[in-house]
């Protein structure tokens, strides 16, 4: 997006996260009697678009950071430096694997029988 606000996709990923055991049992409950619904439940239901808000979660409080310190009203330099490089590591070492105690670490617990996800 050109005007990204990271600060509220942040808040609004944070927010889904924590409804989204809600979200799921609603479209459950309107697909029975509607088409639209079961294809958003049956979209929603799939392990990547689950993996998304679990992973955006675990990188946007940073990210929110980093776009905090871009808008004081003096900038450091050296500030901005640590968090650019510190925000570059974090973003690769997401990508080389899946850090312990993470929200997407947790993807698997929250799928299976019992957890907060199954249905």
């Amino acid at each position: 997006a050109k005007d990204t606000r990271w600060l509220s996709h942040d808040a609004a990923c944070n927010a889904l996260y924590k409804c989204l055991p809600a979200v799921l049992v609603s479209l459950e409950h309107e697909a029975k009697n509607n088409a639209t619904a079961a294809g958003l439940l049956a979209w929603l239901k799939s392990y990547r678009t689950l993996a998304t808000p679990h992973f955006l979660c675990d990188l946007l409080p940073h990210l929110s950071g980093l776009s905090r310190c871009f808008q004081k009203e003096k900038i450091n330099l050296l500030e901005i430096h640590r968090l650019v490089q510190s925000n570059v590591a974090l973003v690769r070492g997401m990508r080389d694997g899946i850090r312990a105690g993470s929200r997407l670490s947790k993807l698997d617990q929250d799928l299976a029988a019992g957890g907060r996800l199954a249905g």
